[in-house]
């Protein structure tokens, strides 16, 4: 529904619409989203408005509490899954003498099964002495600062 076409004949014919837009687009309005003049609709729903870069649109940006901590809960679930692979993986990798290769594709594997939660984690595999591969991995607690 949501097509370039379907809004060119939308703008063409001068109508007013509202659409949803992808929440990869939040970043272009990372300043909005942080400054304060919120407007209260109801207990944990708040909204504003603001334009477009280019000036033609005007975006609806809401934010609600319970999204936000339905958000939060599901992020904490794929931190936990991929915290947990990420051990896993790194004993299997003490016991066992595996590849390099065979580690990244499993690690790549877990992270792309957890990809909301995937940015938290940095990882490296390398190779040991005797070939054996050792995975290090570790959080990056910055990444939490977005979405504010």
């Amino acid at each position: 529904m949501v097509s370039a076409d379907n809004i060119a004949f939308l703008k063409r014919s001068g109508r007013r619409y509202i659409v949803g837009t992808p929440k990869s687009m939040l970043q272009q309005f990372e300043r909005e989203l942080l400054a304060e003049d919120w407007h209260a609709i109801r207990d944990g729903l708040e909204v504003k408005l603001c334009p477009s870069p280019d000036g033609e649109e005007t975006f609806v940006l809401c934010r609600s509490r319970d999204r936000r901590e339905k958000e939060q809960a599901m992020h904490g679930r794929f931190e936990r899954r991929i915290e947990e692979g990420l051990r896993r993986i790194e004993a299997t990798c003490q016991k066992q003498r595996l590849e390099p290769l065979v580690v990244a594709q499993r690690v790549g594997r877990l992270l792309g099964q957890n990809s909301r939660a995937a940015a938290l984690f940095q990882t490296e595999i390398q190779a040991s002495s005797d070939g054996r591969a050792t995975l290090h991995w570790k959080k990056i607690e910055s990444w939490r600062d977005w979405p504010p």
